[in-house]
């Protein structure tokens, strides 16, 4: 016959204790019981924290072994991939040193300060801006690549197919502004105030709920505010919607802008199916909720790093496919911006190392 609860003998006489069971506050109940649970259940409280502590062991040991399987097997796929990262990175640097040449030969004061608000200087507009602007979103799009190898590599091909939907997103919005004219790229700096906004408001509600201070926050929302109506009286408040900025990229009126209406706008790719497969990962939707099951296996769910060949090749071409064409839009335009159109033709190094990449890839994996 089962003993009775531990806990439900607990709840009881605590309600006894108050007398009126309409009066108790459960949560509050369940928080002592849990602050009380060595004294409760002293057995049980052993056994969790020295298996936890075994556990701790067997999880290194196992990601030790899927990360060396992977590193033998997909040996190939890993050197091209870093060889693809590495000639992305060597693009970037080299845009920086064109950008500072433009700047210096243009402005012999020197290239401005960022903003740490707005994350560029409101002062710039342009050719300067967009500079600005796509080096950043490029160099993002580099960092982002090597997280999704760094997770794909070491066995997480969930967690890398997540950030291959950030890299999409980053490569979209990358190729609508490299196309847009410069009206487009100042209303996207424009966004930045009402983001960091929204995000001190949030700040607020949440020191506000804990009894904090406010003075510093007020003070700098005030600032912002300020800047922010600035921007409405330029843009209209509309501004305030996401992906608003792309409003004249539309020729056709079109009602809220959404990721998909730029998507759709200026992919031409055939990639969607990659961004829709990636987003199941970074929901919790019930598609991936309830295909994550495993009946063949005990744990039924894996929740350490494992051996997933066809998401590891999955989500390493398609994120090879997204830095390529990151960086064939990247050194077109911005050669243009510099006056340097000789740069774009460094393009076809990343080519090469896409395409080996994908011959990787398509190899069979080396056994030893």
């Amino acid at each position: 016959m089962q003993e009775e609860s531990i806990l439900l003998q607990f709840v009881d006489a605590r309600i006894s204790e108050i007398g009126r069971p309409e009066d108790v506050d459960i949560d509050s109940l369940m928080e002592e019981a849990v602050s009380l649970a060595d004294e409760l259940v002293p057995t049980q409280m052993k056994a969790v924290r020295e298996r936890s502590a075994s556990r701790v062991t067997w999880r290194r040991r196992t990601g030790h072994t899927v990360r060396r399987k992977i590193h033998r097997d997909r040996k190939e796929v890993i050197d091209a991939y870093d060889h693809l990262l590495a000639t992305s990175e060597e693009i970037h640097s080299r845009a920086i040193d064109n950008m500072v040449r433009k700047w210096k030969r243009d402005n012999p004061s020197g290239p401005r300060k960022a903003s740490t608000k707005s994350g560029i200087d409101d002062a710039l507009t342009g050719s300067d801006l967009k500079m600005f602007v796509l080096l950043s979103l490029f160099g993002r799009a580099c960092k982002t690549g090597s997280e999704v190898g760094h997770l794909a590599f070491g066995g997480f091909s969930d967690g890398a197919t997540a950030r291959l939907r950030t890299l999409y997103e980053l490569v979209m919005i990358q190729c609508a502004l490299a196309i847009a004219p410069y009206e487009v790229c100042e209303r996207y700096q424009a966004y930045a105030t009402i983001e960091y906004l929204a995000d001190l408001k949030e700040q607020r509600r949440y020191k506000e709920a804990r009894s904090l201070a406010l003075d510093e926050v007020d003070t700098e929302i005030a600032e912002i505010e300020a800047g922010a109506r600035k921007l409405f009286l330029q843009y209209g408040r509309e501004i305030r919607r996401p992906f608003e900025w792309a409003r004249p990229l539309f020729r056709s009126p079109i009602g809220r802008i959404t990721f998909s209406d730029l998507d759709r706008h200026i992919s031409g790719h055939g990639w969607r199916t990659m961004y829709l497969t990636a987003n199941h990962l970074i929901h919790a939707g019930s598609f991936a909720t309830v295909n994550g099951f495993d009946v063949s296996k005990r744990y039924l769910n894996s929740t350490r790093a494992a051996l997933d060949d066809d998401g590891l090749l999955f989500v390493i071409q398609g994120s090879a496919a997204l830095i390529e064409l990151a960086t064939e839009v990247f050194c077109r335009q911005f050669a243009w911006e510099t006056g340097d159109p000789d740069e774009c033709l460094s393009n076809k190094a990343v080519k090469e190392a896409a395409r080996a990449v994908v011959a990787a890839a398509d190899s069979e994996p080396h056994q030893v």
